[in-house]
């Protein structure tokens, strides 16, 4: 069984680059619609991601990146950063520990 990861509210604001206000009053956060970013800044977003979640152990990324995952269709997340749709899956499964909601 893997193990889940629940960062505190702080640390999950941190990693989001907000701050209560945003929360308070989500009509005030400005939206970026510019153009999809390219695979490899993808990759490297999720992966500086994945390090914020492990609070900068890489080694503890590596290891978490290299096990399959059952939301990800029993694949690794290393495995899940082939193609943009693909990273958009693991970024959303990313996204749904921090907020400790792990399907």
């Amino acid at each position: 069984m893997s193990e889940v990861v629940r960062p505190s509210r702080n640390r999950l604001l941190h990693i989001a680059g907000t701050g209560w206000a945003d929360l308070r009053y989500p009509y005030l956060v400005s939206l970026n619609w510019s153009a999809p970013m390219p695979a490899e800044d993808l990759r490297e977003t999720v992966w500086r991601e994945i390090v914020d979640l492990f609070e900068g152990d890489e080694d503890s990324a590596r290891d978490w990146m290299s096990r399959p995952r059952i939301p990800l269709g029993h694949a690794t997340p290393a495995e899940m950063l082939g193609s943009p749709e693909d990273i958009a899956r693991l970024r959303q499964f990313i996204q749904q520990i921090q907020r400790g909601i792990v399907p």
